[in-house]
């Protein structure tokens, strides 16, 4: 009997999962169409925050990405806390007049 709750989520580009965001061989263009596919597969709601958090803990080529769709999901109460301090803080804090 196989118990799929503690399977880590696996994100995939072209059948293939995501390489590391520091040793991976994908040119620009398919950089891009990495960001975008995250992008529109959030604006879709087909990401889920549990596979968000395992690209960025697994250091997956589009973690800033991934970081950024987090703090989008807890600006818009997807998600209540923080996934990384577990408290209510944001996880990019809004910029100010003197960060422009």
């Amino acid at each position: 009997m196989s118990d799929n709750t503690n399977k880590i989520p696996v994100y995939l580009f072209k059948g293939k999962p995501l390489q590391s965001k520091f040793n991976n061989d994908y040119n620009r263009a398919e950089k891009i169409e990495i960001i975008l596919q995250l992008q529109n597969d959030f604006d879709n709601g087909i990401l889920s925050p549990h596979t968000l958090l395992s690209i960025i803990y697994n250091k997956l080529y589009g973690s800033f990405v991934a970081v950024r769709l987090l703090n989008e999901m807890q600006q818009k109460n997807i998600i209540k806390t923080n996934p990384f301090t577990n408290d209510n803080k944001p996880i990019l804090p809004k910029k100010t007049v003197f960060d422009w």
